[in-house]
């Protein structure tokens, strides 16, 4: 899962590429930074936060964080480090991927419950999987889009989320059988794939991680039991591939600003930097260029590239939270170059 985003991600390489149907000065301007300096440690001390997902806001310079126990989000001002609360919504149980939508000003969270959450229930948990979208300026809801009737299997538990240029979400579900989940820019849900004998059992975590990768056209998928990594065409017949990974339980997934793409496991607190060999239009290989460790025990779980200042990791300690831990309050987020 993004537990074992996320997204995710924001995909400063796909908002670069997708200039070509928008704007160019309009793209520009969205991932504008204001060249303050980041606060040197970086991390939230907000006992019981277990953040477990990560992108940043490049339009108002603050990382966006979701709470995986308090079903919440909040921003952090990278300058400063002040933690503040921004979305406390009854319908987040727990928050898993994020993701800031510059372009179209909106912040697409992933809903689900593992039962380890404040907010969960025996109604929700391994049942909800739903997306929310809100503004990402004001924080105001603008929808809440259910994906649960759209399983193929018995589980649900939405994880981690992409965008395409078109501005197309599409959303991994970890929990049962290996459904993408797709919702169009009208808000409109469907199945949009399912990938046959990557299913698992007893909520063991598959489907995680997802980005997009413009220049191909591909998503990019990971797959937390068994360590696998998928591209995915997005055209009307959809082509899948599979690749192996050298990282262990692989959770989230980002590109960098060099269109690299970064491999998060948690369980190992591992993460491996790639380069995507791209022939005849399409990825061909990942090819590892290095790996990187985290403090041992601290559970990684995705990462945000972040235009002239690098990829930050977030450590999220979640184990602690599934042995009944509520009030750990040290979770860092620290710059790949800094491990």
């Amino acid at each position: 899962m993004k537990i074992i985003k996320t997204s995710v991600i924001v995909l400063t390489a796909a908002l670069l590429l997708g200039a070509c149907t928008s704007n160019e000065d309009d793209v520009q301007e969205v991932i504008k930074n204001n060249g303050a300096e980041f606060k040197e440690n970086l991390s939230i001390t907000e006992a019981g936060f277990y953040p477990e997902g990560i992108d940043y806001d490049h339009t108002n310079n603050l990382f966006v964080v979701g709470s995986f126990y308090k079903g919440e989000i909040a921003k952090l001002n990278p300058t400063t480090g002040e933690l503040k609360t921004f979305i406390n919504d009854k319908d987040l149980i727990a928050v898993t991927g994020v993701y800031t939508d510059e372009l179209r000003n909106r912040l697409i969270v992933a809903i689900a419950d593992a039962g380890a959450s404040l907010k969960s229930t025996s109604v929700t948990r391994g049942v909800t999987a739903k997306v929310a979208i809100y503004n990402l300026t004001t924080g105001e809801k603008e929808a809440l889009i259910s994906l649960e009737s759209l399983t193929t299997g018995t589980g649900n538990f939405a994880n981690d989320i992409a965008v395409d240029d078109k501005g197309n979400i599409y959303v991994t579900n970890s929990f049962g059988n290996a459904d993408i989940y797709k919702i169009d820019i009208n808000n409109k849900a469907s199945l949009f794939y399912t990938i046959i004998g990557a299913e698992t059992t007893n909520n063991d975590f598959g489907l995680n991680g997802v980005v997009f990768y413009a220049p191909t056209n591909q998503l990019i998928i990971s797959h937390t039991a068994n360590s696998y990594m998928y591209t995915l065409t997005l055209d009307k017949s959809p082509i899948i591939e599979t690749f192996d990974t050298p990282i262990s339980f692989i959770d989230g997934l980002e590109i960098d600003e060099q269109g690299r793409l970064i491999q998060i496991g948690n369980s190992n607190d591992d993460i491996a930097v790639s380069s995507i060999i791209v022939k005849n239009k399409k990825i061909e290989n990942l090819r590892v260029e290095y790996e990187r460790a985290t403090e041992t025990g601290s559970f990684p779980t995705t990462a945000t590239s972040i235009k002239g200042k690098g990829t930050f990791i977030l450590e999220s300690h979640l184990t602690k939270l599934f042995n009944n831990n509520k009030t750990f309050n040290s979770f860092k987020i620290v710059e790949l170059s800094k491990l």
